[in-house]
């Protein structure tokens, strides 16, 4: 993954807040490949998640979670045009210290820049 958070496309998103507008879970994932037990960065989702040998932990985090954008990463491959968004708990300090992406479904231009409607909110200012 690249960071792309600087790129006219995305800075804007920078500093946005959302909250869950369901039930979500935080799924600590490890890029080790041996698949050790050292979370190397967490997952938000929207149930049941998803298992694998890849993931460490796996956390409810309950509707009404609110976080913030700090960053923006693209795969780095032609064949994936995936894009996260980095973000932070803007809350509780509940993930204090670790890497949190959200997956974007959508266009950053949509209204919702990116997150599913369904799922996320964003807070208006």
């Amino acid at each position: 993954m690249e960071d792309v958070g600087s790129t006219p496309e995305y800075s804007g998103v920078i500093g946005t807040m959302f909250w869950a507008k369901e039930d979500l879970w935080a799924i600590g994932v490890t890029t080790d490949k041996s698949y050790q037990k050292k979370v190397d960065y967490v997952v938000l989702v929207p149930g049941p998640g998803f298992s694998g040998p890849e993931v460490v932990s796996k956390e409810p985090v309950t509707k009404g979670f609110v976080f913030r954008v700090t960053g923006v990463l693209r795969a780095a491959s032609f064949a994936s045009s995936k894009v996260v968004y980095v973000v932070e708990d803007a809350r509780t300090g509940k993930f204090k210290g670790m890497s949190i992406r959200v997956t974007l479904t959508g266009s950053v231009n949509d209204r919702n820049l990116g997150l599913d409607e369904a799922v996320y909110e964003k807070i208006v200012k």
